[in-house]
């Protein structure tokens, strides 16, 4: 429930799970679906939304399609006490096989094929990440940590866009940790006025991380950290009516330049069975601004975030 919206989701799938030498773990899911029914929808929110493909996220839609999921490591223990390395990629892709009857299926006025009165998703989305802990010190209680992180999402077929449950977004305790989440993005464009929640989605997201985690006393532990990274949309070169953000788009050529950076300090509380995490970010490089933060205007204004978590980031 959102004061723009309500929405609904019924999901549902079936799938297996197994590994190869307690490394490679698999979960591939032959089946998976979601019906999304939006209510109270703002009339005047959404009248208000210029860009047409954000509008066409925030329709009713049934999302029926594959899904996998792999992950491999070094060192599957629970606690490593060697440095190690971990890589993570999840794909989801949707309306493939219902596209195979388009002809029988009923359409709406946009030109969509239906099911259950519905238009159909099609699309596909994945992510990779990959992450390496070198551990150090006489009790291998000292952590360096890097995380580099890709994705990318795109609607094609019956779907313009993405439907809005899987874009991208960043911010938040797992991610930019000087931004809120979903307050990142896409690319330079300053924060959408038009949500009272904050909600920047894009097609694409690029990340880096690093963290260095030491002990304090006790339960109680420590970090550094510094990210990296920032959300974009795709060129909507069909949109006749080119009302969408071009601050936002991904181009090869410049989107370095939009990069935002942020560092920060944390405290963890180990209670073996769950870390509880706290942190505080402050912004480096703002895109939305084209601005570095000086050390001075760290406490001003939204330049810095508290977040909490459960367990590490990455």
């Amino acid at each position: 429930t959102r004061p723009e919206y309500t929405r609904n989701i019924i999901s549902g799938s079936y799938g297996y799970t197994w590994n190869i030498r307690k490394k490679f773990f698999i979960r591939f899911t032959p089946f998976q679906a979601n019906i999304v029914k939006v209510f109270n929808l703002d009339t005047t929110f959404f009248n208000n939304l210029t860009d047409p493909y954000l509008k066409n996220s925030y329709k009713d839609h049934f999302d029926i399609g594959v899904g996998a999921n792999l992950y491999y490591t070094t060192d599957p223990s629970v606690n490593p006490q060697k440095s190690y390395f971990y890589l993570r990629y999840q794909a989801d892709v949707a309306g493939n096989i219902i596209s195979l009857f388009n002809k029988s299926l009923k359409t709406n006025e946009f030109g969509e094929r239906l099911i259950w009165g519905s238009p159909y998703s099609q699309y596909f989305k994945m992510e990779l990440s990959g992450v390496y802990t070198f551990k150090f010190g006489a009790d291998a209680s000292k952590m360096l940590v890097v995380r580099l992180l890709g994705g990318v999402g795109k609607g094609y077929g019956n779907s313009k866009v993405v439907p809005f449950e899987k874009l991208l977004w960043g911010g938040g305790a797992y991610s930019l940790r000087g931004w809120q989440a979903r307050t990142l993005g896409p690319g330079y464009a300053p924060k959408d006025s038009l949500f009272k929640l904050p909600n920047q989605t894009g097609d694409i997201r690029l990340e880096g991380n690093i963290e260095f985690r030491f002990p304090i006393a006790w339960l109680l532990k420590g970090a550094i950290f510094a990210d990296a990274g920032n959300i974009w949309t795709f060129n909507r070169k069909n949109d006749s009516l080119n009302q969408f953000d071009k601050r936002g788009v991904f181009k090869f050529n410049n989107f370095y330049k939009h990069i935002a950076l942020d560092w920060g300090v944390g405290l963890r509380l180990d209670i073996t069975f769950a870390i509880l995490r706290l942190d505080m970010g402050f912004k480096s490089y703002n895109p939305a601004t084209s601005q570095w933060i000086p050390l001075s205007k760290i406490f001003r204004g939204n330049n810095y975030e508290i977040t909490f978590g459960i367990g590490y980031p990455f």
